[in-house]
């Protein structure tokens, strides 16, 4: 199994994307599937270490994680959002996402189509690049396709 024979403890960030990576390797259980026994054990054990984590993280942190875990298409990753959502008020949650906006140069940081390993040093909303770069890196130019925003 993903990361159970590491010592060192997985951040929520690091955590961001191996429930990424996982979510990838096959379908996460539902009513109807349930096929995929060890990827739904490995995105549990990473899910139980992230929600281990999250009471210990700034407001700033856990709107930037429960952003990225929006993205991933998987179950848990809502639940974690929600759960780093939850107790974070209207008025903390835009000052948050300001800072996010000024901390990368509104965004322009992710601007470059390059796919980037989320470390303490980044942002966890990072991941959202990943996503995009699925569309934006068949175009020839964005803002033909979108115009100037």
């Amino acid at each position: 199994m993903v990361y159970d024979v590491n010592v060192a403890p997985i951040s929520p960030k690091m955590g961001v994307q191996l429930l990424d990576f996982l979510s990838k390797l096959g379908h996460y259980k539902t009513e109807e599937n349930d096929d995929f026994e060890c990827t739904t054990a490995m995105i549990d054990l990473i899910a139980k270490k992230i929600k281990s984590e999250i009471s210990n993280l700034t407001n700033f942190e856990k709107v930037d994680l429960g952003i990225a875990l929006l993205i991933i298409p998987i179950q848990p990753a809502l639940e974690l959002a929600n759960q780093c959502l939850e107790n974070i008020s209207e008025t903390d949650f835009k000052a948050a996402c300001h800072d996010l906006m000024a901390l990368t140069g509104y965004f322009e940081k992710y601007e470059n189509n390059e796919i980037e390993f989320i470390d303490e040093s980044n942002f966890a909303i990072g991941i959202i690049a990943r996503y995009l770069h699925r569309i934006t890196a068949n175009m020839e130019n964005c803002k033909n396709e979108f115009g100037d925003i």
